[in-house]
């Protein structure tokens, strides 16, 4: 199996409000969606969250610009030597904030996984052992609300305790 092209779409979604801590500002979920593609067929697909919109653009760029022409008639399931490679060529130029170097590595590093999970045809926790069939999750809450009240916040985590969380991460300062 090789790699015959990858993609990478960068996404920004515009949220109903602005979730807000002490430090922070959240009024857009922003993603890159990365694509693997080989010549047997499979697409190795994933979806990397980031909080910072002006780190997509130069991610997407490493993607395409750096790591495509180092993937691209490679095997795909070599995944320790592919983020090997991928590592040194993305995270090593000097001028050029190094968490876009990082995050554009990741990215594609999830989507090999992705392949080799399709191509073994087993989800990822088994081929990373299985010791677990489920993990416990939790959320964020509490964000900033102008127009919150301490009853709204008591309704939140009863929300999340519906869900079946296993707890929750609650915002304050």
């Amino acid at each position: 199996m090789k790699i015959t092209r990858v993609e990478a779409i960068a996404l920004q979604v515009k949220l109903p409000r602005d979730f807000r801590g002490s430090i922070y500002s959240v009024p857009q979920k922003n993603a890159i969606v990365t694509r693997i593609h080989t010549d047997e067929g499979l697409v190795g697909e994933c979806v990397n969250g980031e909080g910072e919109a002006a780190l997509q653009k130069p991610q997407v760029e490493i993607i395409e610009r750096e790591l495509t022409p180092l993937l691209v008639g490679q095997d795909p399931t070599r995944i320790e030597a592919l983020w090997a490679a991928m590592w040194k060529t993305a995270t090593w130029r000097g001028g050029r904030d190094i968490r876009a170097g990082v995050r554009a590595v990741a990215c594609v590093d999830s989507a090999l996984w992705d392949v080799l999970g399709k191509a073994a045809k087993l989800p990822l926790y088994r081929l990373w052992g299985g010791a677990r069939e489920r993990l416990p999750i939790v959320a964020i809450g509490g964000q900033y609300h102008d127009d919150y009240q301490v009853a709204d916040y008591g309704r939140e985590m009863e929300e999340f305790r519906e869900l079946g969380l296993a707890g929750c991460k609650f915002k304050i300062g």
